[in-house]
């Protein structure tokens, strides 16, 4: 039987006891608040980043592993005789996508493939853990990554901003414009296209939120089963209430993620949002 394991990096946000419950690798990116650099998930908890977030004068800058720390990933794998499939944030947001093929450069006779998800946190996260379940079930590597590149045409996020704070501060919105957000309790909706962020939809009032949500979730789904993840950055109680709706309206039992670094700098604590991609008929793994 081919063994095949799946590598991935931390901005994909996969909860560590789900990383550990499928075997999969997570290569932590950087963390960078002023003069101090820490790990993603190893120096650094993503509660301790949360704290920092709103208590540093300045935001964070985040930064890709590197093509060694990818190599070392792929080195410990391979040397268990087991072909890699990595899976990564979109190459538009982030240059991890870059490091891990640099990284599989140098080892020419391991069998790996790098995979551009066009998405990140759990987007990114859904194709990986969909991918380790396929592999632990003994599919062939070729099949995964079939399975994998229609993934990745077919999954979608979609996070709700508590304020545009963030995004101000990032330089993405202007001032003016996160302050009539603010005046008319207007809660933007934001997703990512070809890898990019960008606005999609406006709702007014908290309230609107989650049924907003999960309307776009239904409306993405075009079959009868679909994975799901619901992220959160320190808005547990939304969270919640939005896993339940997912999870009752798509018939699926949604992962719950703390949304991490490479997202939350820009929306902001309070933010929270749903990954969702729906599988064809044909899909070889089944649900939990």
């Amino acid at each position: 039987m081919e063994k095949v394991r799946i590598v991935t990096d931390s901005v994909a946000d996969i909860p560590p006891d789900v990383a550990t419950r499928y075997g999969i690798t997570v290569v932590p990116a950087y963390v960078t608040f002023g003069m101090r650099t820490y790990r993603d998930g190893v120096d650094l908890s993503i509660e301790e980043f949360y704290d920092k977030l709103v208590t540093e004068k300045d935001l964070p800058k985040t930064s890709q592993p590197s093509p060694a720390d990818f190599l070392a990933a792929f080195e410990k794998v391979a040397s268990t005789g087991a072909s890699i499939i990595s899976v990564q944030p979109s190459g538009a947001l982030s240059g991890t996508f870059g490091s891990a093929c640099l990284a599989r450069a140098s080892l020419p006779h391991a069998d790996i493939d790098v995979v551009d998800t066009r998405q990140a946190t759990m987007a990114q996260g859904l194709v990986a853990v969909e991918a380790a379940r396929a592999a632990l079930l003994g599919l062939p590597k070729a099949e995964i990554m079939q399975m994998v590149k229609g993934m990745v045409e077919r999954v979608k996020i979609y996070v709700s901003l508590d304020s545009l704070d963030f995004i101000v501060r990032s330089g993405r919105v202007g001032r003016a414009r996160a302050i009539i957000a603010q005046v008319l309790n207007i809660k933007p909706i934001i997703t990512l296209t070809d890898g990019v962020l960008e606005p999609l939809d406006r709702v007014r009032g908290a309230a609107r939120v989650i049924p907003r949500l999960v309307e776009m979730c239904t409306a993405h789904v075009q079959t009868a089963r679909c994975r799901a993840s619901v992220i959160h950055a320190r808005a547990m109680n939304y969270a919640q209430k939005l896993k339940e709706e997912v999870d009752r309206t798509l018939n699926t039992c949604s992962i719950l993620a703390s949304a991490g670094p490479a997202i939350t700098a820009n929306a902001g604590p309070g933010s929270y949002g749903v990954a969702v991609v729906d599988l064809p008929e044909t899909h070889p793994v089944p649900g939990d």
